[in-house]
């Protein structure tokens, strides 16, 4: 069967309705799903994890496991539905019609086998599906040519390295060579940029969108990320709980959201510029094993009507080529033109009142930021390092991790300490933590040298200071209980058994989760719950300080909002101090009271947060700026102005002479390659920067 459409789509999805067959029951994952992708066309797919996206992309692919069951719908590639033909067929046509990128290049590519090897592979299996006969030599062009498409240097030598030797932005440069060196049309991309630094992550996009536009290929690009949509598609599928919620063009949409999900994902962003307020979603995607009835978002929404909790929303067409499922868009038209949004809602709201809607959970109620960093009060230094160096014996030489920094953390504030991976944040994070023990400097707590053993071990049982870690799952033992693994750190402090379960269930109280997690396990809660066990875990010590190292990064905007608020109304409650490690600069403008960039092992810059953001210095710290994805057009004039970052983050055994940010500055100076800068002040503007171009700046020198 074909589609015989004037216009056909490249790639189309009709009333697809896919179910997962598990021990309790049918999970009904994906349902009612209508998708097009037409020629040459950018389309994002967003939504928040467990809302079907990935299982989108696996029916189009044909990869679905075993326990999968499509029970209604169809899939459309260049014209020929794929779900009637025989395995062998859709194989062989999903090698010629579509490529893939995957979220994680470590896990596409085969660790033991050569670049070179798995990309001819690719290479002569598309050509033959295709009806393509290539030899040996022709396919080591192609290869060649693919390595030099995707702008990695050296294409002979990448092509002899093992997956392991090459670093998380050239893998995945890769794993986008090999997308493009086979004779499909259509690009599926599944989060390409969500596991590297924001700087490589622009690089990444920057060079498929010139390859895309240059190919003429189509993108179907799913991502948690709103700014990246709204940077580099044309059009934008908004999904929740496995429907399609809202089709736009990416411009429409993202001037005048009209979906309450759509609303809350965009308020949910710590914007650029503006307010530091933004509010997470209450609640959390629905369980798929018994779905509510009626709109399957409307034990979420704020603005829910009578209607919502027993009828299924239809989709209801836009002008502009849109779409939404909506009870409060469901007129006497089904045809709303935009700028008529405001008079539709009244509409629907006056045909059906409001309905008072549950408290979802403690956490969700309190959405908004409780104190903003200008507000908030801090106090004493707490913590204080002074020329800290920590090195690590390597095969080829000594990692310098970090490499002779001062930094301060005063009670009751949050430091921001951002840099790219590799940068030793971490590193610094856990030397003063007392996780390891520096190769030199100091390390001061409330004045008093941290030498002693008494200190030493204080700090190392976390009764002064505590981690919350990036990966929840990981770093909660998965043989425990929630409620054993909150105890545990008070059994280390020797608390009674009765003190013991009565804090267990206040701790729960301040994140907001149930008693009835106490018996669960960590693999049966969601990933944000399991973050606020570790955000509890560490509070059970009432320590002074906490390092949260990247605490949001692995989660949604909505969840990562509604940690941000509760950390915001912790701190504010118990006067705690936050080093706030991160790659986001947008989320530091909003929590962060100072900020400190780094870069291979050495501090850059320093400044407090509104004079950092609103006038930053350092060319490093504005190529982060500059790459951050933004969600509105006065973000993207805020920002400074889009500089090529060149390269990635050099090596910390053999760090460049001179500044070691000089091999990918664009404002290099002849002295940065041999002259290295030392922190100084700025003339008038108090910042302590490392860089020769504010030299002459400094306070008793002539500018």
């Amino acid at each position: 069967m074909t589609m015989t459409t004037t216009d056909t789509p490249i790639l189309g999805v009709r009333d697809l309705k896919v179910s997962y067959r598990v021990y309790e029951g049918m999970l009904e994952v994906l349902d009612g799903i209508d998708l097009t992708l037409r020629p040459g066309e950018k389309v994002g797919l967003v939504g928040e994890s467990g809302c079907g996206k990935t299982t989108t992309l696996l029916t189009i692919l044909g990869l679905l496991p075993p326990e999968a069951i499509i029970e209604r719908g169809q899939v459309f590639l260049a014209g020929q539905e794929q779900l009637t033909l025989d395995p062998a067929l859709r194989r062989a046509s999903r090698t010629t019609k579509a490529s893939v990128i995957f979220q994680d290049p470590s896990a596409a590519l085969n660790p033991v086998f050569t670049i070179g090897q798995q990309l001819e592979d690719i290479i002569l299996h598309a050509t033959r599906a295709a009806g393509i006969r290539l030899g040996k030599k022709a396919i080591r062009d192609r290869s060649i040519e693919a390595i030099r498409q995707a702008q990695l240097p050296d294409p002979e030598r990448i092509l002899t390295n093992y997956p392991v030797q090459l670093s998380g932005g050239m893998r995945q440069r890769v794993c986008i060579a090999m997308a493009l060196a086979t004779p499909s049309e259509i690009i599926l991309a599944d989060e390409p940029g969500t596991s590297l630094d924001v700087t490589i992550q622009d690089q990444i996009y920057r060079l498929l969108k010139g390859l895309v536009d240059e190919s003429g290929k189509s993108i179907l690009l799913v991502t948690h990320s709103l700014g990246v949509v709204r940077e580099w598609t044309d059009r934008v599928y908004v999904m929740y709980a496995g429907s399609m919620i809202e089709s736009r063009q990416t411009a429409d949409l993202f001037g005048e959201p009209l979906h309450p999900y759509t609303k809350g994902l965009l308020n949910a962003i710590p914007r650029f510029v503006g307010e530091k307020h933004f509010k997470g979603i209450p609640g959390r995607v629905i369980e798929y094993i018994d779905p509510p009835a009626g709109c399957r978002f409307h034990t979420r929404c704020s603005v829910a009507l009578e209607p919502c909790d027993s009828m299924t929303p239809k989709p209801v067409a836009l002008r502009g080529d849109g779409l939404i499922r909506c009870h409060r868009f469901a007129g006497d038209t089904d045809l709303i033109p935009a700028g008529q949004v405001a008079r539709a809602e009244e509409a629907a709201s006056a045909a059906a009142p409001s309905v008072e809607r549950p408290e979802v959970s403690s956490l969700a109620v309190e959405s908004t930021l409780v104190v903003s960093p200008s507000e908030r009060k801090t106090g004493e230094s707490l913590v204080r390092v002074c020329e800290l160096k920590k090195y690590f014996p390597a095969a080829r030489g000594v990692v310098k991790a970090v490499d002779g920094i001062d930094l301060e953390v005063r009670s009751g504030e949050t430091l921001g300490l951002v840099g790219e991976s590799g940068s030793g944040k971490s590193t610094a994070a856990y030397v003063v933590i007392g996780f390891t023990r520096p190769t030199a400097g100091e390390v001061f707590y409330r004045d008093r040298l941290v030498d002693s053993p008494t200190l030493r071990k204080r700090m190392f049982t976390g009764k002064e200071m505590q981690i919350v870690f990036q990966d929840p799952l990981s770093s909660l033992n998965p043989r425990k209980t929630v409620g054993q693994i909150l105890e545990m750190p008070l059994r280390v402090g020797r608390v009674s058994p009765r003190q013991r379960k009565a804090r267990v269930r206040e701790l729960l109280d301040d994140v907001g989760l149930p008693e009835s997690f106490l018996s669960k396990y960590p693999r049966k809660i969601g990933g944000g719950e399991q973050q606020l066990v570790g955000v509890a875990r560490a509070l059970a010590t009432s320590p002074s300080l906490i390092v949260l190292d990247e605490p949001t990064s692995s989660l949604d905007v909505s969840m990562q909002a509604n940690i941000i608020t509760l950390l915001a109304r912790l701190q504010k409650q118990m006067n705690l101090a936050y080093v706030f490690i991160t790659h986001d600069l947008s989320l530091m403008r909003n929590v962060a009271d100072r900020v400190a960039i780094m870069y291979l092992g050495r501090i850059q810059e320093v400044a407090e947060a509104e004079r950092f953001f609103a006038n930053s210095l350092h060319p490093y710290t504005r190529m982060l700026l500059s790459a951050i994805p933004v969600v509105s057009e006065e973000e993207a004039q805020a920002k400074p102005p889009k500089s090529e970052s060149r390269g990635e983050i050099g090596s910390p055994i053999n760090p460049p002479t001179g500044c070691r940010f000089h091999p990918r500055c664009s404002q290099c100076l002849d002295r940065c390659a041999t002259e290295e800068p030392r922190m100084h002040e700025v003339k008038g503007n108090p910042h302590t920067v490392r860089c020769h171009l504010y030299e002459s700046e400094s306070p008793g020198q002539e500018g």
